[in-house]
């Protein structure tokens, strides 16, 4: 098959832009409140300029939807960025915060990078060609019984009047599945789907920048991940291994 260059530049762009974290981890330090419970650093701003200035370098055509810069350009080729998903856990250095970066051609997912910098992980997936964490191929893996499961779940937290409703989900998803986490990056939930570390994942009221990445590489590594757009705009995601998302599925919908 024919792999878009684009891709293993992106590859190489987001490492570069992991290390950089990685070296300037004191940028957590300058943060300013977009919103109520909602944050961005410096170093937010300062990875997504890196990353928008050498994709527009060398695919000057190409048009990006930014976290912190918006839409810009109007190209079939789109590039989907969160320079920092998880900001909350970059800025009180709790290390699950991840660079990630998705791919689409005319509003189909191509490919997708997600960096995990202080873990040293990198997973990615290209349309067709299967999911990988550094060099290792992603497979499917095989279900065991829900009830020894993990599922991660995430709190309302930047929409507080939403969490007694949460609750009452969460607690039919403790009928189940065996336990619940929550590791405050959409992207990297997204990938512990895929790596087959939980057997499911939902989360309310997100953002396309949040989660595309982490589809696409959910789906290339066998599991199942789809989402519903709220008149607000905001996205809800649920993605699981097979088993995982049906029963997932099964509890939205009333049926545990």
């Amino acid at each position: 098959m024919t792999i878009d260059p684009r891709y293993q530049f992106a590859i190489d762009v987001v490492g570069r832009c992991g290390n950089f974290l990685l070296s300037h981890e004191e940028m957590r330090e300058d943060v300013r409140a977009k919103k109520e419970n909602d944050y961005v650093t410096v170093a937010d701003k300062t990875v997504e300029k890196m990353l928008m200035d050498a994709i527009a370098e060398r695919f000057p055509y190409d048009s990006f939807f930014a976290e912190e810069s918006g839409k810009r350009g109007c190209g079939g080729d789109r590039w989907i960025i969160d320079p920092i998903d998880g900001t909350v856990n970059f800025m009180t250095g709790f290390p699950c915060y991840t660079i990630s970066v998705a791919f689409e051609r005319d509003g189909r997912l191509l490919f997708g990078i997600v960096s995990v910098p202080r873990q040293n992980l990198l997973f990615r997936a290209y349309e067709g060609d299967g999911a990988f964490l550094n060099d290792r191929r992603l497979i499917p893996g095989t279900d065991h019984a829900l009830g020894r499961g993990l599922v991660l779940l995430v709190p309302p937290h930047r929409r507080h009047p939403e969490l007694d409703g949460y609750l009452e989900v969460e607690r039919k998803f403790y009928d189940v599945f065996s336990d619940v986490r929550s590791i405050g990056s959409a992207a990297f939930s997204l990938c512990c789907v895929a790596a087959g570390w939980c057997q499911a994942y939902y989360e309310r009221f997100l953002n396309l920048y949040d989660v595309a990445a982490g589809v696409i590489i959910a789906r290339q590594a066998g599991g199942k991940a789809s989402w519903i757009e709220n008149a607000d705009g905001s996205l809800d995601i649920l993605a699981g291994s097979e088993a995982g998302y049906e029963a997932s599925m099964g509890v939205l919908d009333g049926k545990f």
